[in-house]
């Protein structure tokens, strides 16, 4: 399989996006981890719905509006401690059909990677997949990251029966402290074990935070009466896709929307979050909107 071509860079629209969404996103992960805010002020910004109260400043919010009841601003602190990121992104050879998979994929690691870089925190990436776990060790800026992603951002050819032992046994080598994983895979292989391979880690008892994010291809999928046929404009072959129910592909999406609903519910307990992130859906809204939904239940 041939190098995938990626930017090496966010875009600025995507830069425009992240922006939108770091105080929120990041700030209710930070509180998730740390249980808490830090104490030395850091700058006003905007308020966002998902601010403390406590943290308005009314004073402030009456020097630079003329309707500070309508537009707040927040004081922003910076943390006391800093958090581990490590981020793993699968790279077995389904994730590259179709592209929109690591179109995603990189969507979220720009936003936890920009997002981490901001605050100051140390961030780690972890491909895997394949005949072996590629770690960039810790990450400090933006240009370490892209010069790693440059060198080593390849999907595998060959995916082993369970990749995630190898990634499993690879964290459990890790020294973190007060660490967030996240987990962006397609989960096409075999996950029955999964389970049992993180519980093995003791995520609660060390206080790993997990985040699995599910890259789901089926979601808006039902089977049709009828199959199609295309014609290939360039080899004049005809394309067939047989999409009703009971068939091959069909039986496909059953199959992957069950696999990855048990995997869920395995991977609770063991001290992991699961998001199933459509890719016909917005990536960062929606990210950002499913994060906040588990921060706010507080730490686990």
């Amino acid at each position: 399989m041939g190098r995938l071509v990626f930017p090496k860079k966010p875009s600025d629209s995507l830069r425009l996006e992240i922006s939108r969404v770091i105080g929120s996103f990041y700030g209710g992960i930070h509180r998730s981890v740390l249980g808490g805010r830090g104490s030395e002020f850091k700058f006003f910004r905007p308020y966002e719905p998902a601010d403390n109260l406590r943290d308005i400043d009314w004073s402030a919010s009456a020097k630079v509006s003329e309707n500070p009841d309508l537009e707040p601003v927040s004081r922003v602190y910076n943390p006391e401690r800093k958090i581990s990121v490590v981020l793993a992104i699968d790279l077995s050879p389904s994730m590259s059909f179709p592209s929109k998979k690591f179109e995603a994929a990189l969507e979220l690691l720009w936003l936890f990677f920009i997002s981490a870089f901001r605050y100051r925190d140390r961030t780690r990436l972890v491909f895997f997949g394949g005949d072996r776990i590629v770690d960039s060790s810790w990450l400090l800026d933006e240009g370490a990251l892209e010069f790693f992603m440059e060198k080593h951002f390849c999907p595998y050819k060959k995916t082993p029966d369970c990749p995630l032992t190898d990634l499993a046994s690879h964290l459990a080598k890790l020294r973190l402290s007060d660490p967030l994983f996240v987990l962006i895979s397609d989960l096409s292989f075999d996950c029955k074990g999964a389970p049992d391979l993180f519980r093995r880690l003791d995520f609660q008892k060390r206080n790993i935070n997990g985040l699995v994010f599910w890259l789901d291809e089926w979601e808006g999928f039902s089977p049709a009466r009828h199959g199609i046929i295309l014609k290939d404009p360039e080899s004049g072959q005809n394309l067939r896709a047989d999409m009703r129910r009971n068939s091959t592909f069909s039986k496909m999406a059953e199959k992957a929307v069950l696999s990855a609903q048990n995997t869920a519910l395995g991977l609770r307990p063991a001290g992991l979050f699961f998001i199933g992130l459509p890719l016909v859906a917005d990536t960062l809204f929606l990210a950002k909107q499913e994060v906040l939904k588990i921060v706010s239940q507080g730490p686990h």
